[in-house]
């Protein structure tokens, strides 16, 4: 797949992502798609545990915004940096709504199948700086 088409996919995905278009966002993805860093979060490694990682994010933050800074794109793969941001005005990893807002930085890459749509994916966020931020940390 051409670079040009791959990062056009990434900045629709994080346009899907702010208007909170989720049906378009996940529909970027393959039924068979493969997340393994999701079982670092007790979450199944497939397009059912992205769902509700995802879903976790728009019910624990207010406000939530995802923002690509830096997107790298060979073939049928990227590689992105992105902010998340927002404010902390549900239960997050067991801890109640602080109404603290919040910013980290977040890495992640993609495989492309042959229909266009994602069926690998990895992500790698700063939770230690999110759990400080929300006060669950020292």
């Amino acid at each position: 797949m051409a670079q040009k088409v791959t990062q056009q996919f990434v900045e629709n995905g994080f346009g899907y992502l702010n208007a909170k278009n989720l049906e378009a966002f996940f529909a970027l993805y393959a039924e068979n798609l493969s997340n393994p860093s999701l079982k670092n979060m007790g979450l199944t490694p497939d397009k059912g545990g992205f769902k509700k990682f995802v879903g976790g994010f728009y019910e624990s933050f207010s406000g939530a915004k995802f923002t690509p800074q830096t997107i790298l794109c060979q073939d049928d793969r990227a590689m992105f940096r992105w902010i998340f941001s927002g404010k902390h005005t549900g239960i997050f990893n067991g801890v109640k709504p602080t109404e603290k807002s919040v910013e980290i930085d977040c890495f992640t890459s993609f495989r492309m199948g042959s229909d266009g749509k994602i069926v690998e994916q990895h992500e790698l966020g700063d939770m230690l700086s999110l759990l400080k931020q929300i006060g669950a940390l020292p």
